[in-house]
C-alpha cells in the first residue's frame, strides 16, 4: 500500500518539474487593493478579538517611522523602529498571514492597518475613553474620585440600604 503512495508522489513530483515552470506573480499596491479594502476594523475585531485588536491597534500606533512594504509573491510589512515582519499572502486571507508567534493576531493587525494606511484607506482613531472626559472635554482629576458625597451624596448611600436592607460599610 505504501509503494503506491510513493510512486504516486514520484509521479505527481516528476510532472511538476518537467511540465511548466511555475510563473511568478509581482504583487503591487493596485493588485491587492480589493483585497485589502474588505478588511476593516470592524472584521479584524471579529476575527483577532477584541483584545488583540486592541493590542494590534497600538502596535501600529505605536510604530513612529512609515512601515517598510515591500511587494514579491508575498507582501512583507516591516512595523518600523520595532522591526516586526509580517507576511500578507494575498487570497489567503486573515488565517493565512505570516506573523511572528509571540505576537500572533496583533501583528497581523497591525500589518493590516499599515497596509490600509498606505494605500489610502481609512483606519481607526483610538481616542480617550468617555467616562474619564468631562463634558466640556476635559479629562476628570483623582479629586472628584477621592471624595465619595461629591459623586454619591450621603443620601444616596442611605437609598442603598433601604433597597437592600442590609447596612452597608464603606471604608473610605
Amino acid at each position: 500500500m505504501s509503494a503506491r503512495f510513493s510512486v504516486a508522489g514520484l509521479y505527481l513530483q516528476s510532472r511538476d518539474s518537467a511540465g511548466t515552470e511555475k510563473a511568478t506573480v509581482q504583487l503591487t499596491g493596485e493588485s491587492i487593493r480589493d483585497e485589502i479594502v474588505l478588511l476593516t476594523a470592524e472584521r479584524l475585531k471579529s476575527w483577532a478579538g477584541s483584545a488583540d485588536y486592541k493590542q494590534g491597534v497600538t502596535l501600529f500606533e505605536k510604530s513612529t517611522i512609515a512601515p517598510v512594504i515591500e511587494y514579491s509573491e508575498t507582501v512583507l510589512v516591516r512595523l518600523m523602529p520595532s522591526a516586526i515582519e509580517i507576511r500578507f499572502v494575498p487570497g489567503a486571507g486573515l488565517n493565512g498571514m505570516i506573523s511572528p508567534k509571540s505576537l500572533g493576531k496583533r501583528a497581523a493587525v497591525a500589518a493590516v492597518l499599515a497596509l490600509r494606511k498606505q494605500l489610502g484607506f481609512e483606519v481607526p482613531v483610538t481616542t480617550a475613553q468617555q467616562s474619564l472626559v468631562e463634558p466640556g472635554g476635559t479629562p476628570r482629576t483623582g479629586k472628584k474620585f477621592s471624595n465619595p458625597h461629591a459623586q454619591f451624596g450621603s443620601r444616596g448611600i442611605d437609598r442603598v440600604e433601604s433597597c437592600v436592607g442590609v447596612p452597608l460599610r464603606i471604608d473610605w
